[in-house]
């Protein structure tokens, strides 16, 4: 009798254990979750607050570039926030910036990309006076360089197409694609709400998100492009119906448009994985400035799944600004501090967590 009630229990068990194993072996859905690692405190000296940041980038050994277009300079930072060297200063000569700095881009481990209006100036971090230049115009902007190869927004009807990219300051532009996208439909759109962001997958393959799109474009850079259905979570989105009442006989229309679909601040490897992150901004005016609400959805570029959005806890007065490296999502903001009527700079970190993915 008590062997057979032990083998009785041992049945049960082994049938509950099962049953577990049935449960756990359930696909979970994909998700994202970001986890906080980390406040680093930009140092802020009383004589030089920054100002009115017009970029962010993380370079190779980890340092933070912010550049300030009120004062005209790049600051470097340290790892650990220490204001370490201040890049360049108001003018038009060797190392100067004539309306900028803007855009912060890594054109290689030692060398950076930064828009000056109509200018682009790719330079050695260690030394800033060595600069070639290259004339941009505000349809032909940089948005995104890294592995010696700079990508630029450019506007092609006919090629529905708004993606270029160069080597150096004397190359011929290649335009990518053709994508889909809103471009040709109406000039109103295509000059006033298509953005593009975009990165390299190895080789000549690309990952491309647009703003007037829902879809991540994944393919070689002259095409064909596979689409990726990036739903809205957090984010506006696409929102087909205010992009949609933009008219050509109606320049107030497109004036209406321009901040209310999501824009696409970047898009950037997530470490070695075959996973994509996309960092999107809803922007508003407030003042004299712009302001952000920051989302990041991630992807999954080989198996073609979307592994969910989420909205990063960062304020958004003035705008926020993001990068990509490794695992991590690192957000310059300036934080109010109500007591000092004044902003503390500040980059907070998060790793991105994926599940499902």
């Amino acid at each position: 009798m008590a062997l057979r009630s032990g083998l009785e229990s041992f049945a049960v068990c082994a049938l509950l254990s099962l049953s577990a194993c049935e449960r756990d072996s359930t696909p979970r859905a994909p998700a994202l979750e970001l986890v906080p690692a980390g406040v680093v405190e930009l140092e802020e000296p009383e004589n030089s607050p920054l100002g009115m940041t017009g970029g962010f980038a993380r370079t190779a050994s980890g340092d933070y570039l912010v550049s300030d277009r009120q004062r005209g300079v790049v600051l470097l930072f340290t790892a650990e926030g220490r204001r370490a060297a201040e890049l360049g200063r108001r003018g038009s000569g060797p190392g100067e910036w004539e309306s900028g700095p803007f855009g912060i881009y890594v054109f290689d481990d030692s060398t950076l990309a930064v828009s000056d209006g109509s200018l682009l100036k790719v330079f050695p971090l260690a030394r800033p006076t060595d600069a070639w230049v290259r004339s941009q115009s505000p349809m032909s902007t940089a948005f995104a360089a890294g592995n010696g190869v700079v990508f630029a927004r450019r506007i092609d009807r006919s090629q529905r197409s708004t993606l270029a990219r160069f080597r150096g300051p004397a190359d011929s532009v290649e335009f990518g694609g053709p994508f889909p996208s809103q471009v040709g439909r109406s000039q109103m759109v295509d000059m006033m709400l298509v953005f593009v962001a975009a990165t390299s997958l190895g080789g000549d393959s690309l990952a491309v998100f647009t703003q007037g799109s829902d879809y991540l474009f994944i393919g070689s850079f002259a095409g064909p492009f596979d689409s990726l259905h990036i739903p809205p979570v957090t984010r506006r989105g696409a929102m087909p119906e205010v992009l949609g009442a933009v008219r050509d006989d109606d320049p107030e229309s497109g004036m209406k448009a321009a901040y209310k679909a999501s824009y696409p601040l970047g898009v950037h490897r997530v470490g070695a994985t075959d996973a994509v992150a996309m960092l999107t901004l809803d922007q508003e005016f407030l003042g004299d400035r712009m302001t952000g609400t920051l989302n990041v959805a991630v992807a999954n570029v080989r198996s073609r799944i979307a592994c969910g959005e989420v909205r990063v806890p960062v304020d958004a007065d003035p705008q926020p600004w993001a990068v990509v490296a490794g695992d991590t999502l690192y957000v310059f903001s300036h934080e109010i501090d109500s007591t000092a009527v004044r902003s503390q700079p500040r980059v907070r970190k998060f790793r991105m967590v994926m599940q499902g993915c």
